[in-house]
């Protein structure tokens, strides 16, 4: 009975050892960039889309990914191997607008077509 227990607990110990994540390399690392490929040429195509930036960044559903978005757009910017980035669809969502939004605020809904152009910080 004592060999079982021994046993046990040396396989647990075994399993539990090999569970040991030892890649300390995560995404936050700079030496890992998925948009070089190690060479000098620009011979990289990046494709991207359904980004949905909305009119209006108070109800916008990219507002938790935006930081996110913003970054990844530097790296491309940066990379040293990306020839072109393809927006490939779905990039601005202008009309997606929640139900519980006062769109008019007591205008018409040519007043409110006419705000969609402006200009919005990021």
């Amino acid at each position: 009975m004592k060999l079982r227990w021994i046993i046990f607990i040396g396989m647990a110990l075994v399993f539990l050892a090999a569970c040991n994540n030892s890649n300390t390399t995560g995404p936050d690392d700079e030496e890992i960039n998925p948009f070089t490929n190690g060479g000098t040429e620009r011979n990289l195509i990046v494709v991207m889309s359904d980004w949905h930036l909305g009119a209006d960044l108070s109800y916008s559903e990219i507002n938790s990914n935006l930081t996110s978005l913003v970054k990844l757009l530097d790296l491309i910017r940066v990379a040293p191997n990306v020839k072109e980035l393809v927006i490939a669809g779905d990039m601005l969502d202008e009309w997606f607008i929640p139900a519980t939004i006062n769109t008019y605020q007591g205008q018409d809904q040519l007043a409110f077509v006419r705000v969609l152009p402006r200009p919005t910080k990021v």
